[in-house]
Protein backbone atom coordinates (compact mmCIF):
# COMPACT_ATOMS: atom_id res chain seq x y z
CA UNK A 1 0.00 0.00 0.00
CA UNK A 2 1.46 3.32 -1.10
CA UNK A 3 0.54 6.87 -0.10
CA UNK A 4 1.00 9.64 -2.67
CA UNK A 5 0.80 13.35 -1.79
CA UNK A 6 -0.05 15.07 -5.10
CA UNK A 7 1.16 18.54 -4.10
CA UNK A 8 4.63 17.48 -3.01
CA UNK A 9 4.73 14.33 -5.19
CA UNK A 10 5.94 12.49 -2.12
CA UNK A 11 5.43 8.73 -2.39
CA UNK A 12 5.49 6.71 0.81
CA UNK A 13 5.24 2.97 1.28
CA UNK A 14 2.84 2.23 4.14
CA UNK A 15 3.00 -1.52 4.24
CA UNK A 16 1.92 -4.78 2.66
CA UNK A 17 -1.13 -7.00 3.07
CA UNK A 18 -0.78 -10.57 1.86
CA UNK A 19 -3.35 -11.92 -0.60
CA UNK A 20 -3.85 -15.16 -2.47
CA UNK A 21 -3.47 -15.24 -6.27
CA UNK A 22 -6.55 -13.99 -8.08
CA UNK A 23 -8.94 -16.66 -9.30
CA UNK A 24 -12.40 -16.77 -10.79
CA UNK A 25 -14.95 -15.89 -8.13
CA UNK A 26 -12.35 -14.47 -5.74
CA UNK A 27 -13.28 -11.75 -3.26
CA UNK A 28 -12.98 -8.21 -4.62
CA UNK A 29 -10.12 -6.04 -3.32
CA UNK A 30 -11.11 -2.52 -2.28
CA UNK A 31 -9.72 0.46 -0.40
CA UNK A 32 -11.70 3.37 1.07
CA UNK A 33 -10.90 6.16 3.51
CA UNK A 34 -12.80 6.72 6.74
CA UNK A 35 -14.78 9.91 7.37
CA UNK A 36 -11.75 11.72 8.85
CA UNK A 37 -9.36 10.66 6.08
CA UNK A 38 -7.02 9.36 8.75
CA UNK A 39 -7.37 5.65 8.13
CA UNK A 40 -7.69 3.47 5.05
CA UNK A 41 -10.06 0.51 5.25
CA UNK A 42 -8.78 -2.27 3.01
CA UNK A 43 -10.65 -5.36 1.86
CA UNK A 44 -8.41 -8.20 0.69
CA UNK A 45 -9.49 -11.86 0.30
CA UNK A 46 -12.67 -11.21 2.26
CA UNK A 47 -10.79 -9.76 5.27
CA UNK A 48 -10.82 -6.13 6.43
CA UNK A 49 -7.76 -4.25 7.69
CA UNK A 50 -7.29 -0.72 8.98
CA UNK A 51 -4.23 1.25 7.88
CA UNK A 52 -3.27 4.32 9.92
CA UNK A 53 -2.04 6.80 7.30
CA UNK A 54 0.09 8.71 9.81
CA UNK A 55 1.91 5.82 11.45
CA UNK A 56 1.52 3.17 8.71
CA UNK A 57 0.24 0.75 11.36
CA UNK A 58 -1.90 -2.05 9.95
CA UNK A 59 -4.48 -3.76 12.14
CA UNK A 60 -7.05 -6.43 11.24
CA UNK A 61 -10.71 -5.46 11.77
CA UNK A 62 -12.70 -8.12 13.59
CA UNK A 63 -16.46 -8.49 13.64
CA UNK A 64 -18.58 -10.08 16.33
CA UNK A 65 -22.24 -10.50 15.40
CA UNK A 66 -25.22 -12.77 15.95
CA UNK A 67 -27.89 -13.63 13.42
CA UNK A 68 -31.49 -14.31 14.39
CA UNK A 69 -33.96 -15.76 11.88
CA UNK A 70 -37.71 -15.31 12.19
CA UNK A 71 -38.99 -17.52 9.37
CA UNK A 72 -42.62 -16.35 9.60
CA UNK A 73 -41.67 -12.65 9.55
CA UNK A 74 -39.18 -13.30 6.74
CA UNK A 75 -41.82 -15.00 4.57
CA UNK A 76 -44.30 -12.20 5.29
CA UNK A 77 -41.77 -9.51 4.35
CA UNK A 78 -40.71 -11.31 1.18
CA UNK A 79 -44.30 -11.80 0.06
CA UNK A 80 -45.14 -8.12 0.66
CA UNK A 81 -41.95 -7.06 -1.14
CA UNK A 82 -42.78 -9.31 -4.08
CA UNK A 83 -46.28 -7.87 -4.26
CA UNK A 84 -44.95 -4.30 -4.41
CA UNK A 85 -42.31 -5.19 -7.01
CA UNK A 86 -44.49 -7.21 -9.35
CA UNK A 87 -47.79 -5.30 -9.54
CA UNK A 88 -46.53 -2.97 -12.26
CA UNK A 89 -42.97 -4.16 -12.58
CA UNK A 90 -40.83 -2.32 -15.14
CA UNK A 91 -37.71 -4.43 -15.00
CA UNK A 92 -34.89 -5.72 -12.87
CA UNK A 93 -33.43 -9.18 -12.35
CA UNK A 94 -35.59 -10.95 -9.80
CA UNK A 95 -37.30 -13.69 -11.81
CA UNK A 96 -35.21 -16.59 -10.52
CA UNK A 97 -35.46 -15.50 -6.88
CA UNK A 98 -39.22 -15.08 -7.23
CA UNK A 99 -39.75 -18.43 -8.94
CA UNK A 100 -37.61 -20.15 -6.31
CA UNK A 101 -39.51 -18.47 -3.48
CA UNK A 102 -42.94 -19.37 -4.89
CA UNK A 103 -42.11 -22.97 -5.84
CA UNK A 104 -42.07 -24.43 -2.34
CA UNK A 105 -43.70 -27.82 -1.69
CA UNK A 106 -44.52 -29.08 1.79
CA UNK A 107 -42.55 -32.14 2.76
CA UNK A 108 -42.70 -32.46 6.57
CA UNK A 109 -44.18 -30.88 9.70
CA UNK A 110 -42.59 -29.44 12.82
CA UNK A 111 -44.20 -31.45 15.62
CA UNK A 112 -42.81 -30.97 19.17
CA UNK A 113 -44.81 -33.01 21.72
CA UNK A 114 -47.78 -33.41 19.42
CA UNK A 115 -48.08 -29.71 18.49
CA UNK A 116 -47.88 -28.78 14.82
CA UNK A 117 -45.82 -25.57 14.61
CA UNK A 118 -45.40 -25.38 10.86
CA UNK A 119 -44.04 -27.00 7.75
CA UNK A 120 -40.86 -27.23 5.77
CA UNK A 121 -39.82 -25.39 3.68
CA UNK A 122 -39.53 -22.48 6.07
CA UNK A 123 -38.24 -19.94 3.54
CA UNK A 124 -40.37 -20.71 0.51
CA UNK A 125 -44.05 -20.16 -0.09
CA UNK A 126 -45.83 -23.50 -0.41
CA UNK A 127 -49.42 -22.22 -0.43
CA UNK A 128 -51.30 -21.48 -3.66
CA UNK A 129 -50.57 -18.21 -5.46
CA UNK A 130 -51.84 -16.25 -8.43
CA UNK A 131 -49.88 -13.77 -10.49
CA UNK A 132 -51.16 -10.43 -11.77
CA UNK A 133 -49.79 -9.05 -15.03
CA UNK A 134 -50.76 -6.18 -17.29
CA UNK A 135 -49.72 -4.15 -20.31
CA UNK A 136 -47.26 -2.11 -18.20
CA UNK A 137 -44.99 -5.08 -17.50
CA UNK A 138 -41.55 -4.77 -19.12
CA UNK A 139 -38.28 -6.70 -19.29
CA UNK A 140 -38.13 -8.84 -16.13
CA UNK A 141 -41.83 -8.06 -15.83
CA UNK A 142 -42.21 -10.42 -18.81
CA UNK A 143 -39.47 -12.88 -17.85
CA UNK A 144 -41.02 -13.58 -14.45
CA UNK A 145 -44.58 -14.25 -15.73
CA UNK A 146 -43.08 -16.47 -18.44
CA UNK A 147 -41.14 -18.43 -15.79
CA UNK A 148 -44.17 -18.56 -13.47
CA UNK A 149 -46.28 -20.06 -16.27
CA UNK A 150 -43.49 -22.36 -17.48
CA UNK A 151 -43.18 -24.00 -14.04
CA UNK A 152 -46.98 -24.05 -13.55
CA UNK A 153 -46.82 -22.26 -10.20
CA UNK A 154 -50.37 -20.90 -10.39
CA UNK A 155 -52.88 -18.97 -12.47
CA UNK A 156 -52.01 -15.75 -14.27
CA UNK A 157 -54.68 -13.04 -14.10
CA UNK A 158 -54.70 -9.80 -16.07
CA UNK A 159 -53.66 -8.80 -19.59
CA UNK A 160 -51.08 -10.14 -22.08
CA UNK A 161 -47.43 -9.07 -21.84
CA UNK A 162 -45.22 -9.09 -24.93
CA UNK A 163 -41.85 -8.49 -26.55
CA UNK A 164 -39.49 -7.15 -23.90
CA UNK A 165 -37.58 -10.04 -22.33
CA UNK A 166 -33.90 -9.13 -22.47
CA UNK A 167 -31.12 -7.74 -20.29
CA UNK A 168 -30.43 -4.06 -20.86
CA UNK A 169 -27.37 -2.04 -19.84
CA UNK A 170 -28.29 1.50 -18.78
CA UNK A 171 -25.83 4.34 -19.29
CA UNK A 172 -25.90 7.91 -17.94
CA UNK A 173 -24.33 10.58 -20.13
CA UNK A 174 -22.35 13.64 -19.05
CA UNK A 175 -25.70 15.35 -18.62
CA UNK A 176 -27.19 13.12 -15.89
CA UNK A 177 -30.71 13.81 -17.12
CA UNK A 178 -29.90 11.80 -20.26
CA UNK A 179 -30.09 8.04 -19.69
CA UNK A 180 -30.40 5.37 -22.35
CA UNK A 181 -30.55 1.59 -22.41
CA UNK A 182 -28.73 -0.87 -24.69
CA UNK A 183 -30.24 -4.38 -25.03
CA UNK A 184 -27.23 -6.70 -24.83
CA UNK A 185 -28.27 -10.18 -23.63
CA UNK A 186 -31.16 -12.13 -25.11
CA UNK A 187 -32.94 -14.94 -23.27
CA UNK A 188 -33.69 -18.07 -25.28
CA UNK A 189 -35.90 -20.95 -24.17
CA UNK A 190 -35.26 -24.66 -24.80
CA UNK A 191 -37.04 -24.47 -28.17
CA UNK A 192 -34.79 -21.62 -29.32
CA UNK A 193 -37.42 -18.89 -29.01
CA UNK A 194 -36.18 -15.52 -27.75
CA UNK A 195 -38.32 -13.88 -25.09
CA UNK A 196 -38.03 -10.58 -26.97
CA UNK A 197 -40.42 -12.13 -29.52
CA UNK A 198 -42.66 -13.90 -26.99
CA UNK A 199 -46.07 -13.04 -25.59
CA UNK A 200 -47.26 -14.30 -22.20
CA UNK A 201 -51.03 -14.71 -22.11
CA UNK A 202 -52.90 -14.84 -18.80
CA UNK A 203 -55.00 -17.86 -17.88
CA UNK A 204 -57.81 -15.45 -17.00
CA UNK A 205 -57.95 -12.21 -18.98
CA UNK A 206 -59.20 -9.25 -16.93
CA UNK A 207 -58.79 -5.57 -17.86
CA UNK A 208 -58.77 -2.75 -15.33
CA UNK A 209 -61.13 -0.39 -17.13
CA UNK A 210 -61.06 3.40 -16.51
CA UNK A 211 -64.33 3.46 -14.54
CA UNK A 212 -63.39 0.78 -12.00
CA UNK A 213 -59.90 2.28 -11.66
CA UNK A 214 -61.39 5.72 -10.95
CA UNK A 215 -63.53 4.09 -8.26
CA UNK A 216 -60.41 2.74 -6.58
CA UNK A 217 -61.10 -0.88 -7.55
CA UNK A 218 -58.64 -3.40 -8.97
CA UNK A 219 -60.64 -5.94 -10.98
CA UNK A 220 -57.55 -8.06 -11.63
CA UNK A 221 -56.78 -8.32 -7.93
CA UNK A 222 -60.42 -9.06 -7.10
CA UNK A 223 -60.51 -11.90 -9.64
CA UNK A 224 -57.20 -13.34 -8.43
CA UNK A 225 -58.42 -13.38 -4.83
CA UNK A 226 -61.69 -14.98 -5.90
CA UNK A 227 -59.81 -17.71 -7.78
CA UNK A 228 -57.57 -18.49 -4.82
CA UNK A 229 -60.51 -18.60 -2.41
CA UNK A 230 -62.43 -20.97 -4.70
CA UNK A 231 -59.48 -23.37 -4.77
CA UNK A 232 -59.10 -23.56 -0.98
Amino acid sequence: IWLLKPRTKELKRLGEIESTPKRFGAFPQQLVLDQDDKNAIVLVDGRFSKVDLATAKIEPIKFDAEKEIDSAAERSYLFEHIWRQIKEKLGGNMHDELVTFLSGRKYFKWVPRGQVLGWEPGRKRYKKTALLLNEGNYSDGLIFPWSYKHFQLGKLVGMPVADSGSFVWWETLQDPSLVFGIPEVGLQDEQGQFLERTQVDPDIEVINDPQSTAEGRDLQLERAVAELMSEN
